[in-house]
């Protein structure tokens, strides 16, 4: 029954989160639950949806809209239609979307600040929504699936619980309103993260992420220039394109080649006639930056051996990995694997772990504020001395050496 009902609404579903952009779930009594869009916005603290639903306890008796420990907002709809009985789930959304500083604050509480970047993807991710838009939108969805009309009150209680069901305590929310309704500079994480997104070649990522952060209502963003708002910002893309260039250098791309490409982009930001068509070729930039950095990456090598970097990338935290895992992952023969690998890359596989380590812990070391001890550990490094050793190896310098030298 919950299969045909799902199938004779999914049209519909698909239509409203296109429209809104809104995820939807709907949930039988049985717990059975099916999701749009199918890769649902899943919060990385936890490992399944079905997590999420019993911890958040998105399954209320009446008509609720929630707010987690974490700042997500949910409405949540009994429903008993021909004998069908279940919830329709709208959200997660966010209103005001969370600050950096706010979500290290969260992650710290939790003792889980290695998720730093997958959190800020997360919310990312999610539609920023106020109630008012939010409370109205779930009426109209509930309308177009059933065809009855409710009234979601917008004086309805916003429930924020914690894991145990019970109101969190203020001390432990971590959304600070100070915070939240002061107006900041550009936030330094966000904007290095950016840059980021450049030296890994991720194209995918680089503009929805450039998008969100130079839009953002909170931020000041500095002013270069008082003459004209065309010359500001044809100064700040010559700011970006100074990043971007070094990022993509850091990336693997020729100097040569990140150069002449960062002086073409001035040359036409320098033609451009309004400030909008500057905003609009400051996305370019990123993208097309990003972009040679990924094809430096890609032409090196076959398709097999480029597949196994990217799982080396993809399960760079996990504990267990080797020539022996990535073989069975890959389902491929160990043997022909690491000669393979040799031949085209020039070293071993577990020296390319190594050097792809350090890569992330010098990353780590820029990017965030996690001490050495901290970097060590989420790396799987033995212990400190062998982390420094290796680091040295692929370096030449010690990791307080790396810290003192300012990057180009």
């Amino acid at each position: 029954m919950f299969d045909t009902f799902i199938t004779d609404k999914e049209t519909l579903l698909h239509t409203a989160y296109e429209t809104m952009g809104i995820p939807i779930m709907i949930i039988n009594d049985q717990s059975k639950f099916n999701c749009i869009p199918e890769n649902f916005p899943l919060n990385p603290l936890f490992s399944e949806i079905r997590g999420f639903i019993e911890t958040i306890c998105l399954l209320r008796q009446q008509s609720s809209l929630i707010e987690t420990d974490y700042s997500e907002k949910i409405v949540s709809i009994p429903f008993d239609h021909h004998n069908e009985k279940g919830w329709l789930i709208i959200g997660p959304t966010v209103y005001p979307e969370p600050k950096s500083i706010a979500i290290e604050q969260l992650l710290s509480h939790l003792q889980k600040k290695y998720l730093l970047d997958e959190m800020e993807d997360y919310y990312l991710s999610l539609p920023v929504i106020d109630r008012t838009k939010l409370l109205k939108s779930s009426n109209l969805i509930y309308y177009l699936l059933f065809h009855e009309q409710i009234s979601l009150d917008q004086q309805l209680p916003v429930l924020d619980e914690d894991i145990n069901g019970e109101k969190m305590p203020k001390h432990i929310q971590y959304i600070d309103q100070k915070r939240q309704n002061a107006s900041f500079h550009h936030d330094p994480l966000l904007e290095r993260k950016c840059y980021q997104f450049v030296e890994d070649g991720n194209i995918s990522e680089v503009i929805p992420y450039f998008k969100a952060f130079t839009t953002r209502p909170d931020f000041e963003h500095a002013i270069l220039s008082t003459r004209s708002e065309l010359r500001n910002q044809q100064n700040l893309t010559i700011a970006l394109v100074t990043q971007a260039t070094r990022a993509a250098i850091r990336g693997g791309v020729h100097p040569e080649i990140a150069y002449s490409l960062g002086d073409a982009f001035i040359q036409q930001s320098e033609g451009l006639t309004t400030p909008d068509r500057v905003i609009k070729l400051k996305e370019e930039i990123m993208y097309e930056f990003a972009a040679k950095v990924a094809k430096s990456k890609k032409l090196k090598y076959t398709k097999v051996i480029s597949q196994c970097q990217a799982h080396i990338y993809k399960h760079l935290y996990d504990k267990e990995l080797g020539l022996a895992k990535l073989a069975e992952d890959m389902k491929i023969n160990k043997k022909y694997l690491s000669n393979l690998f040799k031949k085209e890359v020039g070293i071993s596989i577990s020296s390319y772990i190594q050097k792809v380590k350090i890569d992330e812990a010098k990353k780590l070391m820029f990017y965030s504020d996690y001490t050495l001890i901290q970097i060590c550990s989420l790396l799987n490094f033995s212990d400190q001395s062998y982390f420094t050793k290796i680091f040295k190896k692929h370096t030449k310098m010690t990791p307080r050496q790396f810290l003192q030298k300012p990057l180009i």
